[in-house]
């Protein structure tokens, strides 16, 4: 049964990563039905970050506030390197041998 399928599936396979995929969630629509944003780059997190909507409100706040702090904490320059609390303490390494 396989057999008669291997010579398409190059083409199922072209297909599917040659396709723009359509959301199917409005995406606009779940990040501003959300109250706490800092940072309305909303380009950005339909790019960047998988949807979730849940039938509990609760659970869609959490998950985007989440997200809106990985935004926060995402380098704006991606050439820049960001020196944050957890990686600043490898600036003062001591050899103890």
């Amino acid at each position: 049964m396989v057999r008669p399928l291997l010579p398409l599936l190059p083409a199922i396979l072209i297909s599917l990563f040659s396709a723009e995929a359509t959301p199917i969630l409005n995406q606009r629509g779940l990040l501003e039905a959300q109250t706490f944003w800092d940072n309305r780059d909303f380009d950005w997190f339909e790019k960047n970050i998988p949807f979730l909507d849940s039938p509990d409100p609760e659970i869609n706040t959490t998950y985007y506030y989440r997200w809106e702090l990985v935004s926060k904490r995402r380098p704006r320059n991606p050439r820049a390197v960001q020196l944050t609390p957890s990686s600043s303490h490898l600036l003062n390494q001591k050899s103890f041998g």
